[in-house]
């Protein structure tokens, strides 16, 4: 099923986007790997794709794990969050991560006007349990405390950080960057080329962070190519 979804931007201020979604049960991993590598961003049991006629600010990005390397800060955020017990999990509907999702989700909202979200559990187990076929989830526990949780979709080719949440009182940890450095570790390990991220917007708080996990690459829906991410 393909839907359409129009209106004012929820990235760029002042711009209108238009999305295209296409409903689908991802069963197989090599459907997934088709969709990252054409720059879909997938969730839950949606891919999505921009479509705006006068603005080209979403650009799929993924890092070139192979050629990453710690910075400065990467190296203070691992050191600090040594207290950290990682643990990756099979998906399963646990009420400590709907509670944490939405106290995430009410901090992003008061600090960033994010659109109110719907706790209810059946939301929360649409987007976040029935997931396409791969997706994990990566608990991140301080002193025993669920305090960060991070959504992988693992094929046998690549890897796709669909979403994180994580607890505002814990800010100090950056728990977020520590998230996708563990990803990033994670393909490594792995033998993977490359850790999508989905959309990359610049000028946009939520998506432009993205970039500091380099050497990345950006995809082209004109051209239908990947190509080095230029900072």
């Amino acid at each position: 099923m393909i839907l359409y979804n129009s209106g004012p931007c929820q990235y760029l201020k002042d711009e209108h986007w238009h999305i295209k979604i296409k409903a689908k049960n991802y069963s197989k991993m090599s459907e997934i790997d088709e969709s990252l590598n054409k720059g879909w961003a997938v969730f839950g049991r949606l891919a999505l794709k921009p479509e705006c006629t006068l603005c080209n600010a979403c650009k799929p990005y993924r890092v070139k794990v192979d050629k990453f390397k710690l910075s400065k800060s990467f190296k203070r955020v691992i050191k600090k969050c040594k207290e950290i017990e990682i643990v990756v999990k099979d998906l399963c509907y646990y009420e400590d991560c709907l509670n944490l999702f939405a106290k995430h989700a009410d901090w992003r909202n008061s600090t960033r006007s994010w659109n109110k979200e719907d706790f209810s559990r059946e939301n929360f187990e649409d987007n976040f349990v029935h997931g396409p076929k791969g997706l994990k989830q990566v608990h991140f526990y301080l002193k025993s405390k669920l305090v960060c949780v991070n959504y992988l979709v693992i094929t046998k080719t690549t890897c796709y950080s669909m979403y994180t949440y994580y607890d505002p009182d814990c800010l100090e940890y950056s728990l977020g960057t520590l998230a996708i450095l563990n990803g990033i570790q994670m393909c490594k390990n792995m033998n993977f080329e490359h850790l999508h991220m989905g959309f990359y917007v610049e000028g946009c708080q939520s998506l432009s962070y993205k970039d500091r996990y380099k050497p990345g690459e950006t995809y082209d829906f004109k051209t239908k190519k990947w190509s080095d991410h230029e900072q």
